[in-house]
């Protein structure tokens, strides 16, 4: 115990959470080599056993569970702390990891992110964009722009608008199939990683799968197929709006559509730099807010 090096748990948790230590590896972004020598070690401190050996990988011990709830609770103090730290920042100035969903970035946020730097240049904004929700207790990021019909307690933040959806084509394509009815034309539609979405629901509810044509993970690449003349999707009006190739066909009911959230983790809201950016994305987005609704409430 007094030699162990605190930072080897991280090689327990990321063991435990990605199965075996070759995944564990590509997740550190380090050799296997590495992690089974630091997994080694650290059964050596605690002089115990803490995993066992499976055809599927490892698996924790009675001992190990011990030690991947203490290596958690390590984890989760040090981001602690370090929020604690964050949030004492007072000067603009500092990163800001920033996560927001493709079709947002693509229509909407991306020139706010333009005039954010012009007004505090000092502030570098890190953005990951897509559809994987980054997670801002374990500080993957600090600020999220995301659809949400009920966001977790843990955070806090702002309801900036409604988001609604409508039906688009290109008038290639409908041109085409003047005749066809809307529910009997080749539609484009989410993927399964999309399914907790109330459009992805109503999609599957309203449409026969064998007028399903192709399935993708990403609104930005349904409305890039839809203008390719493939067929009919559902598509935020905020993105389907904002294309030239497309037209709208029909709108959605309202019982599909989601909220857009502005969300950050309570030790950072009072941060100079964070507030000044939710100031900023929260003004820009609302004053967009008809192109989000079917009609403002």
């Amino acid at each position: 115990m007094d030699n162990l090096d605190w930072n080897d748990l991280r090689y327990v948790l990321a063991a435990v959470r990605n199965g075996s230590a070759a995944a564990a590896a590509r997740s550190l972004r380090i050799s296997h080599a590495t992690v089974l020598r630091r997994l080694q070690e650290i059964e050596l401190g605690f002089g115990l056993k803490i995993f066992g050996r499976t055809s599927s990988g490892h698996e924790l011990t009675k001992e190990g569970r011990v030690i991947f709830e203490l290596a958690e609770f390590v984890e989760a103090q040090v981001t602690h702390t370090r929020r604690l730290v964050d949030a004492q920042g007072s000067e603009m100035d500092g990163e800001i990891r920033f996560t927001t969903t493709d079709a947002l970035f693509t229509a909407a946020v991306m020139p706010l992110l333009a005039s954010f730097h012009l007004r505090f240049p000092a502030v570098k904004v890190r953005t990951s964009v897509g559809s994987a929700v980054l997670d801002i207790e374990k500080r993957e990021a600090d600020i999220a722009l995301r659809p949400s019909i009920e966001p977790p307690d843990s955070l806090v933040g702002l309801r900036l608008c409604r988001l609604d959806f409508s039906v688009y084509a290109s008038p290639i394509y409908l041109s085409q199939n003047a005749a066809t009815p809307p529910a009997e034309m080749a539609w484009l539609m989410p993927d399964e990683s999309l399914s907790r979405t109330p459009i992805f629901r109503w999609l599957k509810d309203s449409l026969a799968p064998s007028h399903v044509l192709h399935a993708f993970n990403s609104f930005v690449a349904l409305r890039q197929a839809a203008e390719a003349d493939l067929g009919a999707t559902a598509l935020p009006r905020f993105l389907g709006r904002a294309s030239k190739l497309l037209v709208a066909v029909t709108s959605i009911p309202r019982s599909a559509s989601t909220d857009l959230w502005l969300l950050t983790h309570p030790n950072l809201r009072h941060t100079r730099r964070v507030q000044a950016f939710m100031d900023h994305i929260a003004q820009g987005i609302r004053a967009q807010r008809t192109a989000f609704e079917s009609s403002a409430d």
